[in-house]
């Protein structure tokens, strides 16, 4: 039995092989049966099929089949070929074989080479060609040796696995992709309602100066009309009591003068009663006045009372404003420790620590939203340079972990978080 033994030249070996083993296997067929036909069963040309799939696109299988030593032979591929003819072309090509080894090494170089993940946009390309070509070369040298057709089985089975592992780790990198720009775009969102949040506690700001320096105007001027009503009343009052005084004399002058001449002064004590009427009459018309100065006053009272009012309803917004900004501000610091966590991910370094203990020390630490990456950035710093080196088993372990606990951690600590409201008070 004729055992066929490769050296591990490659792939190139492999394929002249199976165009000169089948002619001496026909030949010594034809020696030991009588019967016309040669050669009845062939094994089937082995197909060697190379994929590499890269982020762009998957390439197109290239096959490798010795059809070209076929066609430079003149096989056929039926079972009837006469063994002298196949000898005599055999002989033909084998000077063609040395000219065109050149050109099939190349060949299978560019086959072998194909679409490797050197074409990968996050892979940089040399720009030498003679280094991609002993690239290559000492690929093709470390390929394993084939000894049968349960070898190029098995290295196509293994080529398979491999192409359906890159597919599942592109599926993979597109997820955490699309994740990582839908957390930016929040983030984006997040940033423009504390933007809006500010300009609107500017503004609230504002109108509470505007009203303060309105109250404290409004203030003045009720105090200098107090005071003036206040003035006009005590001097109506002076003139009112000198004017009594002043009648009072007369009266008693005219009594004491009035006795010696009773009819005149009776005359003159009707005309003193008429002026007496009317110094009622204006008395009434001064308390009616002060009674409306009162009124005023109180309807004075009474809006100052008001603004007051307003002024602590315009508090209360202020306080619920500053409510909004905290939540929308840790809404913020939770987003940004998520990003930064999954890109810490993606570079093979997990993170375990908790984003509530991150929020409560950056609190008390007193942070702006501004400086919230720089600081989260660096307490990851810090935790990894803490870490002692650990098994590539364990930060795979780890990396799963990691993603389960950041995704539960964020989830709670949002639905803790206090629902931002929209409504104007």
């Amino acid at each position: 039995m004729y055992t066929p033994q490769f050296k591990s030249t490659g792939l190139k070996d492999v394929l002249s092989f199976y165009s000169t083993p089948l002619v001496q296997a026909a030949t010594a067929n034809m020696n030991n049966s009588s019967s016309s036909t040669l050669v009845t069963s062939q094994p089937p040309i082995p197909t060697i099929t190379t994929t590499t799939t890269t982020t762009n696109n998957i390439n197109n299988i290239e096959n490798i089949t010795p059809k070209k030593n076929m066609k430079e032979n003149h096989f056929s591929n039926g079972p009837l070929t006469d063994v002298k003819n196949i000898q005599q072309q055999q002989q033909q090509s084998s000077s063609s074989e040395n000219s065109s080894d050149n050109d099939d090494d190349e060949k299978n170089l560019k086959v072998l080479h194909g679409s490797s993940p050197t074409s990968s946009p996050n892979f940089k390309s040399p720009k030498n060609k003679t280094l991609k070509i002993k690239r290559v070369k000492s690929i093709v040298n470390h390929l394993p040796a084939i000894k049968s057709m349960d070898d190029v089985v098995k290295l196509q089975e293994e080529i398979t696995e491999n192409r359906d592992k890159i597919s599942n780790l592109q599926q993979q990198l597109s997820t955490v992709q699309k994740e990582k720009t839908t957390i930016e775009e929040e983030k984006i969102n997040l940033i423009k309602q504390l933007k809006e949040l500010e300009d609107k506690q500017k503004s609230t700001e504002d109108k509470e100066k505007e009203t303060k320096q309105l109250l404290i105007e409004s203030e003045n001027k009720l105090n200098l009309t107090i005071e003036s009503l206040h003035q006009e009343f005590d001097s109506k009052i002076s003139t009112i009591t000198n004017e009594h005084t002043i009648n009072e004399n007369k009266n008693h002058q005219e009594i004491f003068s009035l006795k010696d001449q009773l009819s005149i002064l009776q005359s003159k004590n009707q005309q003193s009663l008429q002026q007496l009427e009317k110094i009622q009459k204006e008395n009434q018309e001064k308390s009616i006045s002060i009674q409306n100065d009162k009124l005023l006053i109180e309807k004075l009272e009474s809006d100052l009372k008001n603004s007051n009012q307003n002024n602590l309803e315009i508090n209360s917004t202020l306080d619920s404003t500053q409510d909004t900004l905290k939540s929308v501000s840790k809404d913020l610091f939770f987003s940004t420790c998520l990003s930064i966590k999954l890109n810490l991910l993606m570079i093979s370094k997990p993170c375990n620590l908790s984003t509530q203990d991150l929020w409560e020390q950056a609190e008390a630490s007193q942070i702006s939203s501004s400086n919230y990456a720089k600081w989260i950035s660096l307490k990851l710093n810090e935790y990894h340079n803490d870490l002692p080196p650990s098994s590539p088993m364990k930060s795979i372990y780890t990396n799963k972990t990691t993603t389960t606990t950041t995704t539960t951690t964020t989830s709670n600590n949002l639905s803790k978080s206090p629902k931002r409201n929209g409504k104007k008070k």
